[in-house]
């Protein structure tokens, strides 16, 4: 919801309540009428119920009652409404105003003279002088004089601010501190000028809202400048997010180009930063750069020794990630990569392969598809070309699998028998075919009692079903996602 929309949703709950006492009076008029008095009850009874509402409403947003929750919606709001350069000044300066008074109890959020001093670019000693309680006071927008400082680049200000013993560690209303915010902006004086306080330096590791420390934003920034600064003052790698982001994963949803990247990822190595380390859903940051279609992050990744055979806790592996996320590059850059660990037909939480992950998110409905994105025909092409090279290949290594266990069999040989089938066994479990495991471990029984003609039918039943599987995978290479050839691969649900 925009800050807008919060607006209105205020405004409207203030007029509700207003309308509904002016509706009560009304009511109670009206009843005066003999023949109406029953349905003016009734309607005075609705009007009574959306009263309450209403009151209920007023407590929750009521400051005494909520007032973190009270103040982001009041900067948020207030944020919102100044960033807007489409909302002409002065048309909502009194609903702004009734806002401010809604969530916090009439205390206006407007910028000190500290706060305009900085932004025009003017000396704030004057500033200073008149208002000294306002040197940590948050304006409209939620942040301090300090925080102004940073994101102007005021160099001459931030000077004053220190020297006059503002707090370098003062958080804005979404967390943020001034050390983060030059990581944001990109300014690095500004930077090392905040870190030769030993303050700011005991709370570098320091956490806005969403658990981001200044080094999380050094690398969604992609400033490998920043990173270093911050890791030689102190800075953890291994800090999280809310959502269980390292600076890694921050990385990988970056602009960051190859060399940027490949600088970033060698400063945090060289920290002991874990190139698999698993956020709270389970993405490594190799899934989080495909899900963005980073690929120069992908690519360094990779190089540094970062695994693409992960799956994350909905079991989804980089095929299903490429098929509801990847563009056309990060497509292009997967088929040149090695991926003969990843099987193609594994299934996620849903039970759909990849290619089924791209057939629905080909046909589902615009409302469904979320932050997935909608492959253009092109991709789509790619995509499929680049499942069936790896399906094709993946029933090949099966088939020679199947081989080796009726060399074995035909020799009575029931080490390398099991051997072989606890492969077929463990892969298909990885794989989530649990049709599959039961399957094998059917033939493994066989084996056991000795029934060796049971286990080679069986296998040899396997065989030749791989084998039809192969020709029809090989027919589906260059064929459309609407082909017969590649249908057969797509399960009705």
């Amino acid at each position: 919801m925009s800050g807008l929309e919060i607006l209105g949703a205020v405004a409207s709950c203030i007029a509700i309540g207003q309308a509904v006492k002016g509706s009560l009076k009304a009511v109670n008029k009206l009843r005066e009428v003999r023949h109406i008095r029953q349905q003016c009850d009734d309607l005075a009874k609705e009007i009574t119920l959306i009263d309450l509402l209403v009151q209920s409403a007023n407590q929750h947003a009521n400051p005494r009652a909520h007032p973190p929750e009270c103040q982001r919606v009041g900067y948020g709001i207030s944020a919102s409404y100044s960033a807007d350069p489409e909302l002409p000044y002065g048309k909502f300066d009194s609903l702004l105003k009734r806002t401010w008074s809604f969530v916090q109890g009439g205390r206006p959020l407007q910028p000190t003279k500290i706060h305009r001093a900085i932004q025009q670019g003017k000396p704030i000693m004057e500033a200073l002088q008149e208002q000294p309680w306002a040197i940590n006071e948050l304006d409209g927008d939620g942040g301090a004089p300090i925080h102004e400082a940073v994101t102007f680049n005021n160099i001459d200000a931030l000077k004053d601010l220190i020297m006059l013993k503002a707090d370098v560690n003062q958080r804005d209303w979404e967390g943020v501190t001034p050390l983060m915010l030059t990581q944001i902006w990109r300014h690095p004086d500004m930077a090392r000028m905040l870190l030769e306080h030993k303050d700011c330096r005991r709370h570098i590791n320091q956490q806005d809202d969403q658990g981001n420390t200044a080094l999380h934003w050094a690398a969604n920034s992609g400033s490998p400048e920043g990173v270093r600064m911050l890791i030689e003052a102190g800075a953890s790698v291994k800090k999280r997010s809310n959502v269980g982001d390292t600076p890694l994963h921050e990385l990988a949803s970056s602009k960051a180009d190859e060399q940027v990247a490949t600088e970033i990822v060698r400063l945090l190595q060289h920290s002991q930063l874990d190139l698999e380390a698993r956020d709270n859903y389970g993405w490594t940051p190799a899934l989080k750069a495909v899900r963005f279609s980073k690929v120069p992050v992908l690519r360094t990744v990779v190089n540094a020794g970062g695994s693409l055979s992960t799956i994350t806790n909905c079991s989804e592996g980089i095929l299903h990630v490429a098929a509801l996320y990847a563009n056309l590059e990060m497509l292009s850059c997967l088929a040149g990569l090695d991926l003969s660990d990843v099987d193609p037909q594994s299934l996620d939480n849903n039970q759909m392969t990849a290619l089924e992950c791209l057939a629905w998110s080909v046909e589902t409905d615009d409302w469904r598809l979320g932050n997935k994105r909608r492959p253009s025909l092109t991709e789509q092409d790619k995509f499929i070309t680049l499942y069936f090279y790896l399906l094709t290949r993946h029933l090949q290594s099966h088939t020679l699998t199947l081989k080796h266990v009726l060399q074995a069999v035909a020799q009575k040989d029931t080490s390398t028998s099991r051997h072989y089938l606890g492969i077929l066994i463990e892969q298909n479990k990885a794989s989530r075919r649990q049709h599959l495991v039961d399957w094998y471990r059917g033939i493994e029984g066989y084996l056991v009692v000795g029934s060796w003609e049971s286990v080679i039918e069986c296998v040899q039943d396997d065989l030749e079903m791989t084998t039809e599987e192969l020709g029809r995978a090989n027919a589906a290479k260059r064929k459309s996602l609407a082909d017969p050839e590649a249908q057969t691969f797509i399960r009705t649900r």
